[in-house]
């Protein structure tokens, strides 16, 4: 008798959708709630909503750690091909 194969894993989002809420939405983190990265998701929302407020007690000055969440959302949108189950975007 054959071995039955095992079935191919479907990604929890595809790389588009991925790519795209990264785009738009990337400084919220919702491009990793999607794909199953919870805690990485936490993290940028935390900190972008922190700086956003900090940018108004401080003049500006947090900026920078908008900027900061803008180059790591970039990062991510080169680098990130797979959901947290490794499973490879399409």
């Amino acid at each position: 008798m054959l071995a039955s194969a095992m079935p191919a894993q479907m990604p929890r989002c595809s790389r588009v959708v991925y790519i795209l809420l990264a785009f738009f939405l990337g400084g919220l983190g919702i491009h990793n709630f999607v794909a199953g990265y919870t805690v990485r998701g936490v993290v940028q929302l935390v900190l972008s909503l922190v700086c956003a407020v900090m940018v108004f007690c401080t003049f500006g000055l947090s900026a920078i750690g908008l900027l900061g969440v803008f180059v790591w959302t970039i990062v991510e949108i080169v680098v990130v091909d797979k959901d947290v189950n490794g499973v490879k975007m399409n």
